[in-house]
């Protein structure tokens, strides 16, 4: 049993660095492109499918009230339909994906992964209350957000999409985040 699971960790990191090292280029072509990062949230989404399989949740989650996998996206959505098309007909752990939108910090609902768009980004002080509750995965892109009460923000360093963990935020979610994913990341603590 605990070779099939290090098998299925070890595809699914196969898959991530994959993901990663296929993407990470793209983001010099669009902005080389169009003076902007047009293909930015078509990665930041696939990071975020792919974050699933580097995360244990509680076994018994607010957002687990039927069998689907719930990703969540406060705010503003950047990722027009990017998301949509990353997860379509794809499953986490056997669930159906479901992608739920929250237009402010007030109508989210418990969910397991909750990327906060910019615009809500104020707002994560009192995001990461009910986060921590309802075993969220937080997911940002500001500067502060991890150190606000974030688990996981995107950052852009050398026009490459990066991710920095705070493993305190995690812990207080009850979430347990695989060593492999961590050594991609930079850790931030406290």
């Amino acid at each position: 049993m605990q070779r099939l699971e290090q098998k299925r960790i070890m595809a699914a990191l196969r898959r991530l660095l994959i993901i990663i090292l296929t993407c990470i280029p793209l983001i010099g072509i669009a902005q080389a492109r169009s003076g902007s990062s047009a293909n930015e949230y078509e990665i930041k989404a696939a990071f975020l499918y792919n974050f699933a399989n580097f995360i244990d949740w509680p076994s018994k989650t607010s957002a687990d009230s039927n069998n689907t996998f719930v990703i969540g996206v406060c705010g503003d959505n950047p990722f027009n339909d990017s998301l949509e098309k990353i997860v379509s007909g794809k499953t986490i752990n056997g669930r159906k994906i479901e992608i739920k939108y929250y237009k402010s910090y007030r109508d989210i609902k418990p969910c397991h992964i909750l990327f906060v768009s910019q615009s809500e980004d104020s707002h994560i002080g009192k995001i990461s209350g009910s986060a921590t509750d309802w075993h969220m995965l937080t997911v940002g892109e500001s500067s502060s957000f991890t150190r606000n009460g974030g688990v996981i923000a995107f950052y852009v360093e050398d026009r490459k999409i990066k991710f920095e963990i705070n493993t305190a935020n995690a812990k207080k979610a009850d979430l347990k985040i695989s060593s492999k994913l961590l050594k991609l990341a930079r850790i931030v603590r406290g």
